[in-house]
């Protein structure tokens, strides 16, 4: 049997390290989670947060699930926005939610960096 997935450290990690030095390594970070329960999400979200936690300029200032949806993370990200949160930067914990991120944005014409990571879940 052989199986091919992918590091959830790295994953989280290169994905925070990118989106920080996107921008110049200062910024509010955003982060939404995959699931509350599940060990991949926790252990990306626990990753972006250590890398922001390594630059005294950047801080994380929202933390939320969207359940690997790309309309909740839609629906999450014009909370955010509407509620005048002062974010940065959206580390996502799947490629869905970013894309409903960006989505979300593109309605209020808001310009943030965005980043999602793995693919979509399909079961």
């Amino acid at each position: 049997m052989v199986f091919v997935g992918s590091d959830e450290r790295e994953s989280g990690t290169l994905q925070m390290e990118a989106l920080a030095k996107l921008a110049n390594y200062k910024g509010n970070v955003a982060i939404m989670i995959g699931n509350l329960t599940d060990a991949g999400a926790l252990q990306r979200t626990k990753d972006v947060e250590q890398v922001v936690a390594k630059y005294p300029a950047m801080k994380v200032v929202q933390k939320q699930p969207a359940n690997y949806s790309r309309s909740e993370g839609m629906d999450l990200m014009q909370n955010w926005t509407g509620n005048g949160e002062a974010i940065d930067i959206v580390a996502a914990n799947n490629d869905e939610m970013a894309i409903g991120a960006a989505m979300a944005l593109e309605k209020s014409q808001k310009k943030l960096l965005i980043g999602g990571s793995t693919p979509p879940r399909t079961g």
